[in-house]
């Protein structure tokens, strides 16, 4: 009996022992890291350009960003000041964020396990989305004062104090619900809205919302939703933000006119005005992602993970700015009361992952009964702007004509010697009969009306048989109907100007000019001769033309 048990215990122990080797083996596989030498240090003494096209940072600004996260860090009690050099974690960190290079290259790198280096990824990317509070903020009155004055200058709108959009950054498929997160693209992502300046700086930051939800439903989840229909001094009167079409219409939230194909001259060229400054959002996103590339594709399924890397990128872009360029840190006290919502609290409830609702107000994570009423009077204020700056976009420019007598009043006259004064007209030779040809008193002196019809007619979204028409009457000097021989001689004379033909040379000209168009050959060309001319020309359009 004994002899047994003696037989049971050493199969047992060699059992566990064989259990032993394998977990042992495996542990070996799994965990055995061999490293290499590496002098960090030598990362550190780099050339300012050298380390700035690895790091993405200048040494100035590396220095100052160890030193405001070693503060953060201490104060937050999270930092042991023992061991490896804070800087050189931040080295490691940092290459992380400005490569798509795995987490095993850069602990090989370095010289470290990989353990190690996401040991240091997870505390110190969540401390630089802590320095958001200093580095995104939305700007007082005075600095939106600047930013609307200088975007004036370069577009003629005024008030313009940010530029609106979303961005989809594309992940690996997340633990929770992953359906709900894939986009159109049919790709796994998360939704990031920003708001920036005319310095390209980010403004307002709300990430985290599933990649499967609108723009539209993103913004309504947003605290920047909340923040423009519930906070008064949240812009002054007049301002507003540009955004694209997917957003909707609010006396604070300016959007393109949406082209259903019958949009007016005016209508268009307010759109392209509002393009031409929308742009700046798309070079901040370019910006962010072309320097901090591992945002690009985020090969993680962690929520946390996820979100914390985007708005980290986005903190070291304005961190860049502020630090880079020629504008001065603003120096802001306390924490922002905005930041800590630049996370969603509940990215993968059901609440969120919804079908998409264009054009409804609320969802359940959004507004109230309260906001409903707030919108829809902020949306029927917003058609009512819109119209506003489509209009007062061309009545600034004609107001720069004569300040003192058009003021406010768009009722007022200007005379054919103010109307001259605008640049495009000013060198061109029929600029006295483009007056009368618009003028609705047939004199030249035009009304803001009569200029509105005069830029329709000569923007680039007018129809070529319209610009043709229009060209007809400026060059109809005698008013007849048709452009006899007297009407080809005046334009020929505004069009050579000093250096006037002679006498013959008038003649031929003029009679080639009858024996090419004029098919009835009445001596004259009229308006269906004069088309069948413009019809040839492929350049007129493009020639026939004032931009605002």
């Amino acid at each position: 009996m004994d002899d047994f048990v003696d037989l049971g215990i050493l199969a047992m122990l060699n059992v566990m022992l064989e259990i032993g080797e394998m977990e042992l083996e495996e542990t070996l596989k799994t965990f055995f890291w061999e490293k290499v030498t590496v002098d960090v240090n030598e990362y550190l003494r780099f050339s300012d350009p050298t380390f700035k096209r690895h790091f993405r940072l200048s040494t100035t600004q590396f220095e100052i960003l160890c030193h405001e996260l070693v503060e953060l860090l201490s104060a937050n009690n999270e930092i042991v000041r023992v061991g490896r050099d804070f800087r050189h974690k931040a080295l490691m960190v940092t290459w992380i964020l400005a490569t798509p290079d795995t987490f095993r290259s850069v602990a090989l790198r370095f010289g470290v396990h990989p353990g190690e280096v996401h040991r240091y990824y997870k505390k110190i990317v969540p401390a630089i989305c802590d320095l958001g509070r200093r580095y995104i903020f939305w700007p007082d009155a005075v600095e939106r004062g600047r930013i609307s004055a200088e975007l004036q200058e370069v577009s003629g709108l005024q008030g313009v104090v940010g530029m609106l959009d979303s961005k989809h950054f594309v992940m690996t498929s997340p633990e929770l619900e992953p359906a709900s997160f894939r986009n159109r693209h049919h790709d796994y992502s998360i939704n990031a809205m920003v708001v920036c300046d005319n310095d390209l700086k980010v403004r307002d930051l709300y990430v985290g919302e599933a990649g499967s939800l609108h723009d539209a439903r993103v913004f309504r989840r947003s605290p920047l939703c909340r923040n423009i229909l519930f906070t008064e001094n949240f812009m002054s009167r007049g301002e507003y933000i540009i955004g694209d079409s997917a957003y909707m219409l609010l006396d604070r939230v300016i959007t393109p006119f949406h082209n259903n194909g019958h949009l007016t001259p005016r209508q268009i060229q307010f759109n392209r005005v509002l393009s031409g400054i929308r742009v700046r959002i798309e070079h901040t996103f370019g910006r962010v992602t072309n320097i901090w590339r591992r945002s690009r594709n985020m090969f993680v399924y962690k929520m946390d993970y996820m979100v914390d890397h985007i708005c980290a990128s986005f903190v070291l872009h304005n961190f860049r700015l502020y630090h880079g360029d020629e504008y001065p840190l603003v120096n802001v006290d306390g924490d922002h009361p905005d930041f800590d919502d630049f996370i969603p609290d509940n990215v993968n409830d059901d609440d969120n992952l919804g079908e998409d609702e264009v054009g409804g107000i609320l969802d359940p994570h959004g507004l109230q009964e309260e906001g409903e009423a707030l919108l829809r009077n902020a949306q029927l204020r917003g058609e009512q702007r819109r119209w506003n700056l489509c209009n007062s976009f061309a009545h600034q420019k004609f107001k720069a004509l004569h300040p003192e007598k058009v003021g406010h009043n768009k009722n007022a006259k200007l005379s054919m010697s103010k109307i001259l004064l605008y640049p495009e007209l000013k060198v061109n030779p029929f600029g006295d009969r483009i007056c009368h040809a618009f003028s609705s008193s047939h004199d030249g002196d035009c009304t803001f009306e009569d200029f509105l019809d005069m830029m329709s007619v000569f923007s680039d979204a007018a129809p070529k048989s319209v610009k043709a028409e229009h060209a007809f009457r400026i060059f109809d000097f005698d008013g007849d109907d048709m452009l006899g021989e007297s009407d080809l001689r005046q334009v020929v004379e505004r069009l050579t100007g000093s250096q006037r033909l002679s006498e013959s040379d008038m003649k031929n000209l003029i009679q080639n000019i009858l024996d090419e168009a004029d098919l009835d050959e009445d001596g004259a060309l009229s308006f269906a001769e004069f088309e069948h001319i413009i019809d040839k020309s492929s350049d007129f359009c493009s020639t026939f033309r004032i931009r605002l």
